[in-house]
């Protein structure tokens, strides 16, 4: 029984770090393109918000972790990427005292 319970903390052990680091290479590289590609922005969703949020976040008016955070949620999901990362964005952006429109 005790050797279960210790490969099962392994095993999670193992997936957090795995995660950790999944997170710190994505908030290496969110940039403007790197975002519009991955959520295939068109130019008319996103009449310059992604450049307007990564401006913010490199002034640090915005945490990078929060931008982390909605992109990657964003990009699981199957449909409507940019839209779930936009409105995200505003709801964690409002948290920091920021307002996005």
């Amino acid at each position: 029984m005790r050797r279960k319970a210790l490969l099962v903390f392994g095993f999670l052990l193992l997936l957090f770090a795995a995660k950790t680091e999944n997170l710190a290479q994505a908030a290496e590289d969110l940039t403007v393109d790197t975002i519009k590609r991955v959520l295939r922005v068109t130019e008319q969703e996103n009449n310059g918000f992604v450049e307007h949020v990564v401006r913010l976040m490199n002034e640090n008016h915005l945490s990078r972790k929060n931008v982390t955070i909605a992109f990657l949620k964003a990009k699981r999901r199957t449909r409507h990427k940019f839209q779930y990362f936009k409105a995200a964005m505003i709801r964690l952006a409002a948290r920091e005292g920021v307002r996005l429109t």
